[in-house]
């Protein structure tokens, strides 16, 4: 039965968990029982990008809410990596975004 339940689920845990980068697809990782000081780690698997530059930006606000937010407030150390692991040059913008040179290259931030 446990072999049965395996196989069965096998699919969706290489799909949910595997290091695959798509080319239409964003994967998001989070660990909730790994928390630190209050953060978690969050890593984005990006699909594939073919310009130079790219901007991640986190929104200000939700429209309805009529209040500023500004997401970008509670990311700490933003770091993007190329396939092989190599950290790939981030500037940042303003509070809610971040300029990532050489995109084509880019894997997870």
């Amino acid at each position: 039965m446990k072999q049965f339940l395996l196989l069965l689920f096998l699919p969706i845990l290489v799909q949910a968990y595997g290091p695959v980068q798509n080319d239409r697809n964003y994967q998001v990782q989070m660990d909730l029982t790994k928390v630190v000081d209050s953060k978690i780690k969050v890593t984005v698997v990006v699909p594939v990008l073919e310009q130079d530059d790219a901007v991640y930006s986190m929104p200000k606000m939700i429209p309805g809410t009529y209040k500023i937010y500004n997401y970008g407030q509670f990311v700490h150390e933003l770091k993007a990596l190329d396939s092989k692991g190599n950290l790939l040059k981030v500037e940042v913008l303003n509070e809610n975004q971040w300029k990532i040179e050489q995109a084509y290259e880019l894997y997870k931030i």
